[in-house]
C-alpha cells in the first residue's frame, strides 16, 4: 500500500510546469498507487495554478509592455507582436488548438503553457478551464497508457 508520501510526491511533481502528469504517473505507478488513484491525484495536482496562470498571464504580459525597464518593456512588446503575429493563424480555431495543444503529453506542453496560452488569448476562464481539464485527462490516459505498455513489455 502506498504511503501519504507517496500521493503528496505525485500530487507535488504534476504540479511541475513541463513534468506535470508526464512525470507525476509514472513516479506514481512504480511507487505502488493504484491506478485509478495515481490518474486523478496527478490531474489534480496538474491543473492546481491554472486558474491563477489564466488570469494572471495577461497582466503580467501588460505590465512589461508598460514597465520602465527598457528589457522587461523590449520583452514584453516583442511577445505581444508575436502572439499578434501568430495568433491570427489560429484565432478561429484557438479553443480546439488549446485542447489539442495540453492533450499532447511531450515536454512543453500541459496545463502551465496551455495556461499562458489561454491567458494570452483572452480565453475565459469558465471557457478555458473544462478545455484544458479534458486536454489534461487525454494526456493522463496517453501517459498511462504508454507506461503501461512500456513496462508490460
Amino acid at each position: 500500500m502506498a504511503s501519504f508520501w507517496s500521493y503528496l510526491a505525485v500530487f507535488g511533481l504534476a504540479a511541475v510546469p513541463i513534468i506535470e502528469v508526464k512525470g507525476a504517473i509514472p513516479l506514481g505507478l512504480s511507487l505502488g498507487i493504484p491506478q485509478l488513484q495515481c490518474f486523478i491525484v496527478a490531474i489534480i495536482g496538474a491543473m492546481l495554478f491554472t486558474p491563477f496562470i489564466i488570469l494572471l498571464t495577461r497582466r503580467v504580459l501588460t505590465w512589461c509592455m508598460n514597465s520602465r525597464i527598457n528589457i522587461l518593456r523590449r520583452f514584453g512588446h516583442w511577445q505581444h507582436e508575436r502572439l499578434l503575429r501568430k495568433g491570427g493563424k489560429i484565432e478561429k480555431y484557438r479553443e480546439w488548438f488549446l485542447f489539442i495543444f495540453v492533450a499532447i503529453p511531450l515536454p512543453t506542453t500541459g496545463c502551465w503553457t496551455g495556461s499562458m496560452i489561454a491567458g494570452l488569448f483572452e480565453i475565459p476562464l469558465k471557457k478555458a478551464l473544462p478545455i484544458i481539464f479534458l486536454g489534461n485527462v487525454v494526456a493522463s490516459a496517453l501517459v498511462w497508457l504508454i507506461w503501461g505498455f512500456a513496462t508490460s513489455v
